[in-house]
């Protein structure tokens, strides 16, 4: 069994069955979080950042993320089960503003402090799923961390040229339609993980809301390879500083039958090397 890892993007990749509905509600408490969300460290500090940068509300919702909300995401059903924490909530609104949300790249600070589920499958006889968030900070402008994720889906040949890092294995992730991010580019994703294939077609658009805050909405649109269900917001926020805060929002399903433990026991780590990848990579030289 193994996982695959997509910078601006995670996906899960292993054998099985059907599936099961999302509450979203079920788990915002930390003290009922599962195992796969449970380290040795459950500090202070931990819950602390947890609930300032991922439970916090945000007093207002910005209105050019209301216009996106309601004309992209309250419209489309692939994401049906984010927008009660992004647009209803403001989960995540709240920390954009707020440097100490972000992990920074340093390898002694504990990623687990930046990691959130919002709700994770406990049913082991279904198939795996979880919604899950992450937020990094990269000393970086806005569009130098996000033209590195644009390269990426434009044209993934010049992305690999470069020396940028994605899933390993990938040997597809094709520009279907020839468009430019703003104008929403289809792919079609594929990657070799030992002796199967996993991948999906999609589609994934930038809005660039204000100088300093952007966002982009990817989800899977089918020509599915045990990924069952993908969809993803990403908020990007440049500081005073010109470092960027990178919010991850992600619903995830794959095929588990018989796999579940493990899937949800390597969810975190997934969710760690999409930070370590995406601080990476925008920090290259």
């Amino acid at each position: 069994m193994r996982f695959m890892l997509i910078q601006g993007f995670t996906l899960l990749a292993i054998t099985g069955a059907c599936g099961a509905k999302v509450d979203t509600g079920r788990n915002a408490d930390p003290s009922k979080w599962p195992d796969a969300q449970n380290t040795n460290d459950q500090s202070t500090a931990t819950n602390s950042i947890r609930s300032k940068c991922f439970l916090s509300k945000a007093e207002t919702i910005p209105q050019d993320v209301k216009d996106v909300c309601d004309r992209e995401l309250r419209t489309n059903d692939a994401f049906k089960d984010l927008v009660p924490i992004l647009c209803d909530a403001g989960h995540l609104l709240a920390a954009m503003d707020t440097p100490e949300c972000g992990w920074n790249g340093n390898p002694s600070s504990q990623k687990i402090k930046f990691v959130h589920r919002y709700y994770i499958q406990k049913d082991t006889s279904q198939d795996y799923e979880d919604i899950t968030s992450s937020i990094i900070r990269t000393p970086v402008s806005l569009k130098s961390y996000t033209d590195v994720v644009r390269l990426a889906f434009e044209n993934y040949d010049e992305f690999k040229n470069r020396g940028y890092q994605w899933t390993s294995g990938t040997r597809e992730n094709r520009n279907l339609s020839g468009t430019k991010w703003e104008d929403g580019v289809s792919y079609r994703f594929r990657a070799d993980k030992e002796s199967y294939e996993v991948g999906y077609e999609g589609i994934i658009r930038y809005i660039q809301l204000t100088p300093t805050l952007a966002i982009h909405i990817n989800r899977a649109t089918g020509d599915y390879e045990r990924i069952k269900k993908f969809a993803q917001i990403v908020i990007y926020r440049e500081l005073p500083d010109q470092s960027t805060l990178t919010m991850r929002l992600e619903h995830r399903k794959t095929q588990s039958s018989g796999l579940f433990e493990i899937a949800k026991k390597s969810a975190l780590d997934l969710d760690f090397e999409a930070m370590e990848k995406g601080y990476s990579n925008a920090t290259k030289k």
